[in-house]
């Protein structure tokens, strides 16, 4: 980590001009303040790179030199720091104006502030960019950062630290729900808002700012999502699908979902290194759950060893949530999963009640529903 420095800048006079020099990013050329003061060679302390004090009982030049020069110092590299936790670009006539103000008030400026909207998109920056970051918990922070610019746009509002209240959080969900989204999708997008403005308020990144939990509060409905009985995944088992090898991957898949329990996000990237031998030969699974980051460790079900072993270990990869969730409907509709089904769901606020086949509802998280039930129903204990 580069740190400011001070030394002489060398020349014919006697006394040589004081400059700080500091490489605070990948840059070529240095940048190199110069500050008021001038110093002889032999009162200068290169290994300390401050002046020699003449004596330790009086506030003499130097001392008075040196308590600036210190002051330079921290505020150069504080700036820094800031800048770029911020993910803000520091620039050569930045840092001239910070430590100006140090030279000609002897007190830093302002400290820097950025808006919500910069601070949103900063923090989205950094989730992302964090190794195994989990692909869909960044998504919701994408999706929800659109939908404040689309609030913004769409209604004009400031929505900015001095701005965000109760009123403004209330106008934001009613704009949601007017866009028909389900009440569980607003929720999901309110709960994301709010944990990114507590972590704003916990890093005090504007002064006047303090959010209320009473601010943003959408309620949570009870869905009608499904699950399948272990005649029907039998049933999806048994499916001739040899003539189809897409819908072939995409039921394999499935079932081994169905006799895990695990997380699409889980049982989608299973390997081989998932599966240890045990010493008397059966396996086991094995792995660091996306989501939580919690380590799995139980036996492996002979019904998902029997699917496994079908790819050496090896399962499908690659098919993304959305994909998965069409095909498992077609695969649904295909083998006569058809019985009929009645939902209630929420849009826009409303109460909407319908029917549909069973098919329709399938989807990427109805294994582990299914894994769940069926093994309750089978006596395993909670």
């Amino acid at each position: 980590m580069a740190y400011p420095h001070f030394y002489l800048k060398p020349s014919d006079s006697p006394e040589k001009h004081i400059v700080l020099r500091f490489i605070y990013e990948v840059r070529g050329k240095p940048f190199q303040f110069y500050t008021n003061f001038h110093c002889k060679e032999n009162e200068w302390d290169k290994g300390e790179e401050r002046m020699i004090p003449t004596s330790k009982r009086v506030v003499d030049k130097a001392s008075q030199v040196n308590r600036t020069l210190d002051a330079l110092f921290n505020h150069a590299d504080r700036i820094r720091r800031e800048y770029r936790e911020q993910g803000l670009r520091l620039s050569d006539e930045i840092l001239k104006k910070e430590l100006h103000s140090i030279l000609d008030t002897g007190k830093p400026l302002q400290k820097v502030r950025i808006t919500f909207l910069q601070f949103f998109e900063n923090l989205v920056k950094t989730k992302t960019s964090i190794p195994n970051y989990v692909k869909n918990s960044a998504k919701a922070y994408i999706t929800t950062l659109n939908h404040v610019k689309g609030f913004i746009k769409e209604t004009g509002c400031r929505f900015d630290f001095e701005d965000i209240n109760k009123a403004l959080l209330g106008d934001f969900v009613s704009y949601l729900h007017k866009e028909n989204f389900q009440t569980n999708h607003v929720q999901k997008l309110a709960s994301t808002l709010k944990t990114v403005l507590r972590q704003a308020d916990e890093e005090e990144v504007h002064p006047n700012f303090r959010l209320k939990d009473s601010w943003l509060t959408v309620p949570r409905v009870e869905t009608d999502a499904i699950y399948l009985t272990s005649e029907e995944v039998k049933a999806i088992a048994n499916f001739d699908l040899s003539a189809n090898p897409r819908l072939d991957r995409v039921r394999d898949l499935f079932l081994i979902g169905c006799y895990t329990g695990l997380r699409f996000s889980d049982y989608r990237n299973l390997s081989e290194n998932n599966f240890p031998v045990q010493e008397d030969g059966t396996r086991e699974i094995e792995l660091r759950a996306k989501k939580t980051g919690g380590i799995i460790n139980y036996p492996l079900f002979p019904e998902a060893e029997m699917v496994l072993r079908k790819y050496n270990f090896n399962p499908p990869r690659g098919i993304s949530d959305t994909n998965m969730n069409l095909y498992l409907k077609e695969l649904g509709k295909l083998v006569g999963i058809n019985q009929t089904f009645k939902f209630t769901k929420y849009i826009g606020g409303k109460r909407v009640d319908g029917i549909c086949q069973k098919w329709e509802k399938i989807s990427t998280h109805t294994c582990r529903r299914t894994f769940a039930t069926n093994a309750m129903d089978g006596g395993m204990p909670v």
